[in-house]
């Protein structure tokens, strides 16, 4: 696979197609559009409609993944984080860093995360559904 964060002359003009995308990202193409609609991480569009995504896309969906999978925000909380960095200057250039900058000053620990993305799963609401009815 190639690199899409090389230091290239290039870079800045790069851009994949939504496989491409999904594939360096770790989701399905399918995801892409979800996020697109959702308007968590919309792509450029060619004259013939077609997605395409650039670095700066990219780097943005992977914040958008690590709010959703990571930390387990649902959408409308990533569409609020994401607004407010986007109002922050001084955030609104790297937002992944920014995300792990305010989940270090909230002291937010990976123990938290994950705790978090097992009361949010369905696997961790059906166990608790049972061990109620059990009681």
């Amino acid at each position: 696979m190639f690199d899409l964060f090389s230091k290239t002359e290039n870079s800045k003009k790069l851009h994949v197609g939504i496989s491409n995308a999904a594939s360096y990202l770790g989701v399905h193409s399918r995801t892409l559009r979800i996020w697109d609609k959702q308007g968590l991480l919309v792509p450029k569009r060619t004259k013939s409609d077609r997605r395409y995504y650039t670095l700066q896309d990219i780097k943005d969906g992977k914040v958008v993944w690590h709010l959703l999978k990571k930390v387990s925000l649902n959408i409308v909380g990533v569409k609020m984080l994401l607004s407010a960095l986007e109002l922050n200057s001084e955030f609104s250039k790297d937002k992944y860093k920014a995300i792990l900058k305010i989940e270090k000053h909230a002291k937010i620990t990976k123990e938290m995360k994950e705790e978090n993305v097992r009361k949010n799963s369905k696997r961790g609401r059906k166990k608790k559904e049972k061990e109620e009815k059990k009681d």
